[in-house]
């Protein structure tokens, strides 16, 4: 009897474990075929889709189309019409809902009679999370970055689990020349320390734009690299689609802000210890030096501090220049006293004094591995911005050394940058066979150089040091080129197929390619090219990279005399002087009509191209523009 029983219990136990199975395999593909409700809203032209769970997702309107961004974890199988819209065309009728297919609908708002015909098609995310922000009643524009703003939040991962819901969240803008573009990115500060997105607890999170970037790759990427190549600390990210007041924003990075954590950069906390002992605290100046002037510090000023080496510290509260006009903000702790202020510049001003004499000296007071790791990604990269801006250092407490890193900011490398000088070498930062940011000086304003890494090059042990970490990390490399890249594009293309829709890549220099996947196979181009470059400088064995099709592609150039075509074979390199002649008294040169940017011989030909000339008139224009 007891045996009995004890089946009979085994067996309830398989059933209701069963029935569960079911339900929550029931409920998932509720969430999952999401049934929705297209409305027309009384106020305004565009119409609404109204999703089951309560989220509200705003049309968007380009080229005469009506499109509609869904997030990863929807699926519609089931498409209703509200009062005011019905489709044009019967055979749309369906309540089926097809992605990627225009249809027609028709549009009529209260009190008219009249109806509008308009285009409207469904594009579909994959594999992100979903970010939404509720600004409590403020529109847009009402993000500064000044301020913070109240917003609530909800995060919901791609298979439709909440990861993250609060209505006390806050957002203000943040960045300096991506701020004024139209995609703009974000700073966000929960009200506690929490998962986000996944990833490890933080507080202060990041939401990176990467608007210059056509593939929205390079940061996670190289973020993620900085770890496999022997840096100490990294800035894990993950990116994410972004909806602001029911309005599709694009896709985002993201992460962590840089800060003193044990997720980012696990040192003594000297901010905390400053709130714990500060009884009086005014922020103060001197000609050299920003920080606070207050009644005591606490007993051990040694460390933690984190510096970021930029082009001003107007901008920030604590912050020091060193003799030759360095510029370096302390990023924390951000309530700096005087005194910790005088005592960090201490150490990065000796540090320029030795560099200045060429004296080995020096290598007593940086962590030389940490400086060349990330010089060499810097390198590989050919990062226009480095060593000039979101540059970062660390101190450790009772540590006399400084080190490098975390790395940060690479949302115009590997090609991608546009810095240009019409006149005299146009893209250098294209020239992924002899540019070299040793050089820096060549193609950026000395002012804002920071010049250190071109005379630790003068230092023999240093030099050692960098040949000795790139053939270490070299084997990295191949992985990075081989499998990450092909992973991570993989992973984001839905979604950024939808943001290049959302927002104008060629106005913003973002991708040399109107496809997304000729973006990636330039990245990948790219990046061979400069560890050959690297190979030879260290002696090491060229290779051989390559993934040219058969296809032929047809370059048009544009004239006041017409049109003319010339074919190239894919993956091969275009030569300016197969191109038509011109009056070059009269025009400047080509530009391509893509992202009207000079025409360059270190640009592979992936897809037709349409070529045009640009009149003299214009030159200054391209020479300004700046990422």
């Amino acid at each position: 009897m007891q045996i009995l029983n004890k089946r009979r219990l085994q067996l309830g136990c398989l059933a209701f474990l069963f029935l569960l199975l079911i339900a929550i395999y029931l409920y998932s593909q509720y969430q999952m075929n999401t049934p929705a409700t297209l409305l027309l809203p009384e106020s305004g032209t565009l119409p609404e889709l109204h999703l089951s769970g309560g989220e509200v997702l705003k049309g968007w309107e380009k080229e005469e189309t009506i499109y509609f961004f869904i997030p990863s974890y929807v699926t519609i199988n089931t498409l209703s019409l509200g009062t005011g819209l019905q489709w044009a065309e019967p055979e749309s009728s369906e309540s089926i809902l097809q992605y990627d297919i225009v249809s027609k609908i028709l549009l009529c708002h209260k009190n008219e009679t009249t109806q509008s015909a308009k285009k409207i098609c469904f594009k579909h995310s994959a594999n992100l999370y979903t970010i939404y922000m509720d600004l409590k009643g403020n529109d847009m524009d009402s993000i500064t970055k000044q301020d913070f703003i109240e917003t609530e939040i909800m995060v919901v991962s791609s298979d439709g689990n909440i990861d993250y819901q609060a209505e006390d969240g806050f957002v203000k803008g943040r960045g300096n020349s991506t701020w004024e573009l139209e995609k703009k990115p974000y700073y966000l500060k929960l009200s506690e320390k929490t998962s986000f997105c996944g990833m490890e607890p933080g507080r202060k999170w990041i939401l990176l734009a990467n608007a210059y970037e056509g593939t929205k790759l390079s940061n996670k990427l190289l973020f993620d690299f900085s770890l496999d190549a022997g840096l100490h600390y990294a800035v894990d990210a993950e990116w994410a689609d972004l909806y602001i007041n029911g309005e599709y924003r694009g896709n985002y990075l993201v992460c962590e802000k840089i800060d003193v954590s044990e997720n980012i950069v696990n040192i003594a906390n000297l901010e905390k210890e400053n709130q714990r002992v500060y009884q009086s605290c005014e922020p103060y100046t001197e000609e050299f030096l920003k920080g606070y002037a207050t009644d005591q510090s606490p007993t051990n000023i040694t460390g933690g501090y984190i510096i970021e080496k930029d082009t001003t510290i107007a901008d920030s509260p604590c912050g020091f220049i060193t003799n030759h006009k360095k510029c370096f903000v302390v990023v924390s702790p951000d309530n700096a006293s005087l005194e910790e202020v005088r005592y960090i510049r201490e150490y990065f001003q000796n540090i320029e004094d030795l560099l200045e004499k060429h004296d080995e000296t020096l290598m007593e007071y940086i962590d030389a591995d940490s400086f060349a790791r990330r010089y060499l990604i810097e390198e590989l990269a050919l990062n226009s911005d480095a060593f000039i801006t979101s540059c970062y250092y660390y101190k450790k407490r009772g540590d006399d050394k400084i080190y490098a890193g975390p790395v940060w900011d690479y949302d115009a490398v590997l090609g991608e940058s546009d810095v240009v000088d019409y006149e005299a070498r146009g893209n250098v930062w294209q020239n992924y066979d002899e540019t070299t940011i040793l050089s820096m000086k060549d193609y950026r304003s000395t002012i804002a150089n920071l010049g250190w890494e071109e005379e630790f090059q003068n230092i023999p042990a240093y030099r050692d040091t960098v040949e000795k970490a790139y053939k270490d990390l070299h084997p990295q490399l191949e992985t990075l080129l081989y499998e990450k890249i092909d992973a991570a594009a993989a992973h984001v293309k839905q979604s950024v197929i939808l943001d290049s829709i959302r927002w104008n890549y060629g106005e913003n220099h973002a991708g040399h390619y109107s496809s997304y996947d000729n973006n990636v196979r330039y990245m990948k181009f790219f990046l061979a090219k400069r560890i050959n470059f690297l190979n030879r400088r260290f002696g090491m064995e060229e290779f051989v990279y390559s993934d040219n099709t058969d296809a032929i592609h047809e370059i048009t150039c544009v004239t006041e005399s017409g049109e003319t075509k010339i074919s190239f074979k894919d993956g091969s390199l275009l030569k300016i002087d197969q191109l038509p002649k011109y009056d070059k008294e009269k025009y400047a040169g080509w530009v391509y009509e893509w992202d009207r940017m000079p025409v360059t011989g270190y640009l592979p030909v992936y897809e037709d191209m349409t070529l045009h000339l640009k009149p003299l008139a214009s030159a200054n224009e391209i020479s300004s523009i700046s990422k």
